[in-house]
């Protein structure tokens, strides 16, 4: 919380009846959907990373995969549905971008919740 806030007046509990004024009140922001990819890069090293977009489309499609794992050429096959995009090139770029040597999985997932602080309107 910022001032001009009642000094010492916990929100913690509560947080969905802050007094007007507050400067900013703290907001729930439900976690998206997304795809965890784990693979083995060219050095061997294992590393994981996460695809998240905000559009509509890819909110339904990574949820239709959530908890299920889904192949390289079908999660591409599926982007190619609602982007634009030439897919081969796109998942070339992928591959050499995160310097991918062997995929051992992508899977559907979603993120964590957080909060965040917004200004009071």
């Amino acid at each position: 919380m910022v001032a001009p806030c009642e000094e010492g007046k916990s929100f913690l509990g509560n947080i969905d009846k802050i007094p007007e004024e507050c400067i900013y009140k703290i907001e729930r922001r439900y976690g998206q959907y997304c795809f965890k990819v784990r693979f083995y890069n060219v050095d061997n090293d294992f590393r994981s990373f996460d695809v998240v977009m905000g559009n509509e489309d890819f909110q339904e499609f990574a949820k239709k995969y959530h908890d299920k794992s889904i192949s390289l050429d079908d999660y591409f096959a599926n982007l190619e549905k609602f982007l634009i995009m030439d897919v081969e090139k796109e998942k070339q770029n992928f591959i050499e971008q995160l310097r991918i040597n062997k995929i051992i999985e992508i899977k559907g997932t979603k993120m964590s919740d957080y909060y965040c602080a917004v200004l009071n309107k």
